[in-house]
């Protein structure tokens, strides 16, 4: 998880940035999270049919989150490695400072 904006569902729910998303399910409907597009599908094509249920971890720990129909407000990113991780998360405090080119570099890093 990248980023989760407090106040909305997910917030309550409990998920924060840095969990990670593992699985989901809805009923007897369930499937694996296997890019960060899953989750805009998640919320198109199951949330209207009624809460879904997140697993994943924190801190290695395995967690759990029910989801409303509410809005999430979740920015989710792939699942990296240590080193890609930092080498993305240099290429974001890039961005945030203004240096766009040097950002880009790390991101094909990545």
């Amino acid at each position: 998880m990248d980023t989760v904006e407090e106040g909305n569902d997910a917030w309550t729910a409990g998920v924060r940035a840095g969990d990670v998303l593992l699985v989901w399910s809805r009923g007897n409907v369930r499937g694996s999270f296997v890019s960060p597009f899953d989750l805009t599908w998640i919320e198109t094509e199951q949330k209207p049919y009624g809460k879904i249920t997140l697993e994943g971890l924190r801190a290695g720990k395995t967690q759990t989150w029910v989801l409303g129909h509410d809005l999430w407000y979740l920015q989710v990113r792939p699942n990296f490695s240590e080193a890609l991780l930092i080498l993305y998360q240099d290429a974001e405090r890039l961005v945030k400072s203004g240096k766009i080119t040097e950002a880009e570099s790390k991101w094909q890093e990545v």
